[in-house]
């Protein structure tokens, strides 16, 4: 048998071809389907969440929190918690222990900015009293929160001979119970000094005494742990 090398393989029959063409038509949109559908789920699902995050963004209270080295937080994130304290020792640097009560406390050590305090549990129907005896004054509350814990506070205070002393019961409620930190110090009295207005140098350096003074109240507040 003869063969002739030059002889080309039949054509396909148009209908074929079609069927190819076709067949190659169908693969391009389908990946090109899969590709931008992809990119339409990506963009659905992830990108949304950065905006609805902004969208549902709330305005937390102006509160803040006093934390055991004096410093303060405010509250912050979508559930208004409070940001976590700096990390510092326990028990600040030479203060003393106040145990009693069932809680223990720590205070500065010198009397000039604080005196020991004493600790008592008073009658209450699991919330402050409304007023308190404080050195012999019948006194309304203050409520305060301090280390993320409510406190009622009561303040009260006399003068004499230059010299002006404050005297204050933390009040706070633990298992039902109130449980009353009674805490006092001196100063100078801010009013003998210069012309007796808050406008003088002297009267100015004398608040912010009180105000470090006070800043160490709370300070100690912040260190109280009830014993489980």
């Amino acid at each position: 048998m003869d063969y002739n090398l030059n002889q080309q393989p039949p054509s396909q029959p148009p209908q074929a071809r079609h069927i190819s063409t076709l067949i190659g038509l169908i693969i391009i949109i389908a990946v090109a389907i899969i590709i931008f559908g992809s990119i339409f789920v990506y963009q659905y699902f992830a990108t949304p969440k950065a905006s609805n995050q902004s969208q549902n963004s709330v305005a937390c209270t102006m509160e803040a929190k006093v934390c055991p080295d004096g410093s303060f937080v405010g509250r912050t994130g979508p559930n208004c918690e409070f940001s976590a304290c700096p990390a510092t020792a326990d028990k600040p640097t030479g203060w003393k222990t106040f145990s009693e009560n069932g809680f223990q406390m720590y205070y500065p050590p010198t009397e000039d900015t604080m005196r020991a305090p004493t600790s008592k549990i008073i009658s209450c129907n699991g919330a402050c009293p409304e007023t308190l005896l404080v050195d012999n004054m019948q006194v309304g509350k203050k409520d305060k929160i301090i280390n993320g814990v409510n406190y009622c506070v009561y303040e009260a205070g006399d003068a004499g001979m230059g010299q002006q002393f404050h005297y204050f019961s933390y009040v706070t409620v633990n298992k039902n119970s109130c449980y009353s930190i009674e805490i006092s110090y001196k100063t100078v009295n801010c009013l003998f000094y210069g012309n007796e207005t808050d406008d003088d140098p002297l009267v100015k350096e004398c608040r912010a005494n009180q105000n470090e003074k006070l800043n160490s109240i709370d300070k100690a507040i912040s260190t109280i742990k009830f014993k489980k």
